[in-house]
């Protein structure tokens, strides 16, 4: 069972489907980061970025796309409660 704690933004659909593949590889947020940079190491990625990625509080096309290339996912945030 995957329970995820009180937090005070919610995770985003995208978020959700994040963290459970993470879960399935049985990796971290850290190894992921890590991942990505490899990827777009011109890109600067952070626990705090990667937070607020996954709550739908900032929009990342390029580090979207370098997060379901390294966990193998095909999920797009839509603008689903995005801040402009």
């Amino acid at each position: 069972m995957l329970i995820i704690s009180e937090r005070k933004r919610p995770l985003s659909e995208y978020g959700v489907e994040v963290k459970v593949r993470l879960v399935k590889l049985n990796k971290t947020q850290k190894w992921l980061i890590e991942e990505v940079k490899k990827l777009l190491p011109e890109t600067y990625l952070d626990t705090s970025n990667l937070y607020k990625i996954m709550t739908g509080e900032i929009k990342s096309t390029k580090i979207e796309t370098a997060i379901n290339e390294v966990l193998d996912i095909n999920y797009t945030q839509n603008a689903e409660n995005v801040n402009s």
